[in-house]
């Protein structure tokens, strides 16, 4: 493989259209190139190998073709490597663009929800986290409420996605994970109670007392549904779902009904 394919082979693995990552190609070479040869560059794309010529004119009768003398003939351009290196540079930064954009995007619209990420490593008390589409993220735990032992290479974790934040002059996205607010509580509660989720029964109010348990204060909607026993299930089987999502700590649920009507 030639030094002009090297830079191809490179954003096979990207998640983006091929038609976006040759025109990304294509803009770095030139933004490389231009100011070297004067901007007479030309590019082709052919069965995933790229062509890169510049023109050259021609300056006497001497070259055996159907060219004349100020004709122009397309030369090819072999990459020297620090050329190569510098091009690559700016593919990649092009990709990265693009790609934490779409990122935030996505993050953007996952703010005040839960996701579903695979624990990657675990380095001193940071969580390095991979999601769905093998996005990188990280998640710092809280000594003092998370036994961090919990957490196990290779399985997957809820979490809720609190903030998102991105910077995009210097391209950095910053995306805030919980699983201590009382909404991640709220939406555990949602994937255990259908009807939460279906808003039959409503959360009122989540009181965190610190090392010791959490009050969750419940009415139905439904005259004909207990609120309570809802979110308890058969021998209480919702409830121990739920109580997995904290077993980190020795931190108890109490669900209490909500007897203020007149507020409802």
């Amino acid at each position: 493989m030639n030094n002009n394919n090297l830079i191809y082979s490179f954003f096979l693995n990207k998640n983006i259209n091929k038609n976006k990552i040759f025109s990304i190609i294509k803009e770095s070479v030139l933004f490389i190139l231009n100011n070297k040869y004067k901007k007479n560059i030309k590019i082709k794309f052919k069965k995933g190998k790229i062509k890169i010529y510049k023109k050259v004119l021609i300056a006497n009768d001497k070259i055996k073709s159907n060219y004349k003398k100020g004709d122009y003939i397309n030369k090819n351009i072999t990459l020297k490597r620090k050329i190569l290196i510098k091009i690559i540079k700016q593919i990649y930064k092009k990709i990265d663009f693009i790609l934490n954009n779409i990122k935030y995007k996505y993050y953007k619209n996952k703010i005040g929800q839960l996701i579903k990420v695979k624990v990657k490593n675990i380095v001193n008390n940071l969580l390095i986290l991979n999601d769905k589409y093998n996005n990188e993220l990280y998640y710092k735990i809280d000594n003092n409420y998370i036994n961090k032992n919990y957490f196990k290479i290779n399985n997957y974790y809820n979490f809720l996605v609190l903030k998102v934040f991105y910077n995009k002059y210097i391209n950095k996205i910053k995306i805030i994970l919980s699983r201590k607010d009382k909404l991640f509580i709220k939406e555990i509660f949602k994937l255990e109670v259908p009807e939460i989720l279906e808003g039959i029964i409503k959360i009122k109010k989540i009181i965190i007392i610190p090392d010791k348990k959490y009050k969750i204060i419940v009415y139905s909607k439904n005259k004909m549904i207990n609120a309570i026993g809802a979110c308890l299930g058969v021998k209480k089987s919702r409830l121990n779902n739920i109580l997995k999502e904290f077993k980190y700590n020795k931190e108890k649920i109490d669900i209490i009904e909500y007897k203020n009507k007149k507020n409802r």
